[in-house]
This record gives C-alpha cells, structure tokens and sequence, in this order.
C-alpha cells in the first residue's frame, strides 16, 4: 500500500530553500510570494534566483498587478524588454519621483532619444482594491497632425458602462472621502522604442471635488516634473495630469465613468502640443526615480506645485498692473502738457 503523503515527508525543521527539488520551488513556492519576496529569496543560490527570474513568474505577478498586461498587445510590447515582464513590473510599479533641484542631464542625454512611433498606455482603475476597467490605448505619433495639436489622450469609449459602488451620502465629505481613499489609477506609459515603462499617475487622487458646472465629480491625479529642456522650459515645472469625471446614476444609488484621459499643462495652466508632451513623457520614463513614495509626499509635492502657479500668476499680475500704471502716467503727463499748451 502506497504511503500518504504529507508536509512532514518533505519538510523538516531544518529543510532549506535550497534542499527543496527545482520543480516543487518553481511550482508550489514562487506563485505564492509576491515581488518583495521573490528579490531576498533570489539570494538563496544561483539556482533559485534562475527560478524566481523565470518569465512566466513576472507574467502572472504583473497579471495580477494589472489587468491590462493580460492584453495580447501589451504582453508582445513587453516581452520585447531586456528583462521582460520582470523589467516592466520593476519601471511601473512604484512611484516616478523627481527631486527640486532635477536635471535632465544628471547622467541622461535625452537629445539622442528615438521619438518612438508608437506611445502605449495601460489603465487600470481599482476601488477598494477590486478591478474596476482596464485598457489599453496605443497613439500614432508619427503622423503630422500629432506633434502641433493639443495632446490629449482618452482611455475611455463612450459606450462603455463602468459602474462604481459608491452610494451618495447626505453629506458629501462622506463619498467624496471614499473616493479619495479608494479609488486607485494606475496609468504606465510605455516606450516600445526604447523598451521602457513608468506609471505616470500619483496613483491615488490629489484632489476629489464636485464639479462646478453640473455637480459631477472630478477626481485629480497628477505627478509633477521638469519641463523640457530643449523647448526652454529647463527651469519651468509641468503636471502630467489625469482627470477621471463620475456622474451620478438614476437616484445616486451608484457612480458611473464618464471620462477618463490624460494631458501635460504648464506652469500656465496651457495644455502642450503633443510633440512638447511626447519628449515629456520620454524624459520621465527614462529618468524619473522610481521610489515607493508615500501619499502625504505626493499630495505636499502637489500642493507646492499649486502655490507657485498661485505665485507665479499674481506676479505677472502685478507686473501687468505696473505696466497699466506707467501708461496710465504717462497719458495724464501727456494730456497736461497739451492743455498748457492749448491754454
């Protein structure tokens, strides 16, 4: 009679990563642990680490990350990188982070940057940590039209139907407080070019707020950058913003999507074209800092990016003013010297 067989046949105490068959680790171990784990348990000898960079790991810890890599377009875009579906997980899961004092040339000569054909977007939307819609938008960046037009990109088709559990409250702090703790946006931009990602969204809301028009609900996410150098914004800031609008279903008993798209502004609030915006976001994947940032950083970093636009436009205010007051002057000047000339 063949004997049962049970954890303690093959474990013991002292039984190591190491004294365990390849297969049995490759199995039963490895599609248990997340990406944390996989890095320290890759130490263990040169065998595992083979295991735990094998590609079918990555592809199924990113399938679970983002529903959007399931996409057979995507999966073929990443398989294209250096590392795979592992190098792909390791640019787009954390935060792109951007220090005050950033250069584009600390180490990075982003002239010689090909302009990709091709700019793919992954969106993945979560409430609650559940999958709410994903997609994946590809834009051809080659035609003549892209590079001096208003770069605008929607993930969103009209005729889709994307409902949220979210009921309305009678007071509004309530749901909109939901939201903002909730609902999460990741948005990656990949160069296929390049073989290159980063998640270009704060990943959770900076602002949640009514809109003014219609009562609907604009949820803000942005990540603020340097701007691009060779377009003479060296020294000026840019805001990679996504915007997601919900509105209100028959009796607020629920929210529904109703756009969700993506654009680079100014310092002036101005929408760039989308060649300025292409080489933005080329710069950002190539030289932002990946970092696990944490949400009271992202929403202080956009605080700050607010204040100085405040700063930035009452000084042109005020300029403007001055110069309103030296022509002002100088007309009164003007018109008391014709008069005593007149008198």
């Amino acid at each position: 009679m063949a004997s049962e067989v049970t954890s303690s046949n093959i474990f013991s105490e002292n039984t190591k990563i190491t004294d365990l068959h390849p297969e049995i680790i490759f199995t039963h171990i490895l599609p248990r642990i997340d990406h944390s784990s996989l890095g320290s348990l890759a130490l263990a000898s040169k065998q595992v680490h083979a295991l735990c960079n094998h590609e079918s790991i990555w592809t199924s810890i990113c399938n679970s990350k983002w529903q959007s890599t399931k996409h057979l377009f995507l999966q073929n875009a990443i398989s294209s990188f250096p590392g795979g579906h592992r190098s792909f997980f390791y640019d787009s899961y954390p935060i792109l982070e951007f220090g005050n004092k950033c250069s584009w040339y600390n180490g990075h000569d982003t002239t010689l940057l090909q302009r990709p054909e091709l700019l793919i977007s992954a969106v993945d939307i979560q409430y609650k940590n559940k999958n709410i819609y994903s997609k994946v938008d590809v834009i051809n960046t080659s035609t003549k039209s892209f590079a001096s037009s208003s770069f605008k990109v929607e993930a969103l088709n009209l005729k889709e139907f994307v409902r949220l559990p979210v009921k309305c409250e009678e007071e509004e702090d309530i749901h909109l407080s939901a939201l903002k703790e909730n609902l999460k946006l990741s948005w990656i931009s990949i160069d296929p070019t390049q073989k290159r990602a980063a998640n270009i969204s704060s990943q959770l809301p900076v602002t949640v707020r009514p809109h003014w028009i219609d009562g609907d609900i604009e949820v803000k996410y942005v990540i603020v950058m340097p701007g691009d150098s060779s377009a003479g914004m060296s020294s000026e800031l840019v805001e990679i913003r996504i915007i997601v609008m919900l509105e209100w279903g028959e009796e607020k008993t629920h929210l529904k999507l109703r756009n969700v798209s993506l654009q680079v502004h100014d310092m002036e609030g101005i929408c760039l074209q989308g060649g300025e915006s292409l080489r933005i976001l080329q710069k950002a994947i190539q030289c932002g800092t990946r970092k696990k940032a944490r949400r009271d950083e992202v929403i202080d970093r956009y605080k700050s990016f607010v204040i100085k636009k405040g700063e930035r436009r009452e000084g042109r205010q005020e300029g403007q003013h001055k110069i309103v007051a030296l022509l002002l002057a100088i007309f009164l000047v003007a018109l008391i010297v014709h008069l005593y000339q007149c008198f």
